[in-house]
């Protein structure tokens, strides 16, 4: 896994209390936008977010929040899916 990928992924520093995992994308200048997918784990969430940047244009970073919110999707064969 790439270092800047790992390096998000440690941002979240208990996750004793999290329901779920959320990727909010960087919005030049100073927006951090998400959608409304959360996932089980920080891994699970770190390989979504590095898949949408790949694939957007616009976003320049991505990090992974915590979230209360049940989880509602999965990343699976190199794509997000619904639950």
């Amino acid at each position: 896994m790439p270092t800047k990928i790992v390096a998000r992924l440690l941002e979240v520093a208990d996750a004793s209390s999290t329901c779920s995992y959320k990727v909010e994308v960087h919005i030049p200048p100073n927006e951090w936008a998400s959608n409304s997918m959360r996932y089980a784990t920080r891994e699970e969430a770190g390989e979504a977010g590095s898949d949408l940047l790949s694939r957007w244009m616009q976003p320049d970073d991505f990090r992974v929040v915590e979230t209360g919110d049940p989880v509602n999707a999965a990343f699976k064969d190199g794509r997000s899916h619904s639950l």
